[in-house]
């Protein structure tokens, strides 16, 4: 299945994706329920983008972000089978939005062996082709568990492992970081790849956004439930020469990551630094994930407004200006 953009429209658009949902099994939150909190969401000045005025729009970009989507099975404190129902919600409430674009930053799947992993890649995908505004894939060490490289580019539309695109008088760049993985999820970027982003950095002044899977920074990762016990694997094993590429590019502004699961924000230099917390993580329990997903604003200068939600409850956890 490829699909780039929303493939519904129309009035009963809303109801034929709560209708696709239910005969994928969502087990929690209802679809229905999805509907109505979106609806209550769009009108609440607090859970969109800040409204940017006409110049602000001319010299910004702002993003919807979804990570570690881990849809599928039960495994640790990833209820797969809340996934897709999240995700419905995810959907219908960035619909509602005014956002340039909606980046998917890899993990869309609790890896359990080949078939199931397309399978639930593919039910992921169906959910994601609602989405109106325009949507950029990556994929994460769990995707390419059992799914090669290629079948993850035919299921979610991407046209490489990694690749660029210009919106909104932003150069975005997608790298994979899972090229191959190190040890149990590390990361990791190719020779062969860093010479290709060398040369994307160097093309011309477009602001420019680098977006992976895994972060480029080594984090403080005392008290997180997966990675604690997993020292290095937190990040891309070569961090340091593509921070340096970042670093010697022309008018790189941020970095933004899925991976880790929580949230995280620095400054390395002259590039700021994004980890966006998992949609579905729900660490203590084993249930009732919250849904977690981020909005950001992007000046042409750099400045990063960040703000971190909740689907399940229906909250705004806080915002960051970086």
């Amino acid at each position: 299945m490829v699909c780039h953009t929303a493939i519904i429209e129309g009035e009963d658009s809303e109801s034929r994706l709560t209708e696709m949902l239910e005969e994928m099994g969502s087990e929690y939150p209802a679809p229905e329920a999805a509907l109505q909190y979106s609806t209550v969401m769009a009108e609440m000045s607090w859970s969109r983008p800040r409204i940017r005025n006409e110049e602000e729009m001319k010299n910004s970009i702002t993003l919807a972000f979804v990570t570690d989507i881990h849809a599928g099975e039960l495994i640790e404190y990833r209820p797969g089978k809340e996934a897709l129902g999240l995700l419905g919600r995810f959907v219908k409430h960035i619909n509602g939005l005014d956002v340039d674009a909606v980046i998917e930053l890899g993990d869309r799947v609790n890896n359990v062996d080949g078939s199931h992993d397309y399978a639930v890649q593919e039910q992921v995908q169906a959910v994601l082709c609602h989405l109106a505004p325009p949507r950029f894939s990556l994929s994460g060490n769990h995707d390419v568990h059992y799914v090669t490289k290629e079948d993850n580019q035919q299921i979610t539309g991407m046209p490489s492992s990694y690749y660029s695109s210009i919106v909104s008088n932003f150069r975005l760049i997608f790298i994979d970081t899972a090229d191959p993985v190190q040890g149990h999820c590390g990361g990791y970027v190719s020779a062969p790849q860093l010479e290709w982003l060398k040369g994307q950095l160097s093309m011309d002044m477009l602001p420019t956004l680098v977006f992976g899977h895994h972060p480029i920074t080594v984090q403080n990762q005392e008290g997180n439930p997966f990675f604690a016990d997993l020292p290095g694997e937190e990040k891309i094993g070569n961090s340091g020469e593509v921070l340096e590429v970042l670093l010697n590019g022309k008018n790189v502004k941020t970095y933004f990551n899925g991976h880790v699961h929580w949230f995280y924000a620095s400054m390395e230099q002259s590039v700021r630094s994004f980890s966006i917390p998992s949609l579905l993580e729900s660490y203590p329990l084993k249930e009732h994930a919250p849904g977690r997903y981020a909005l950001a604003t992007i000046s042409h200068e750099g400045t990063v407004d960040l703000s971190l939600h909740t689907l399940c409850p229906m909250r705004t956890l806080g915002r960051i200006v970086l």
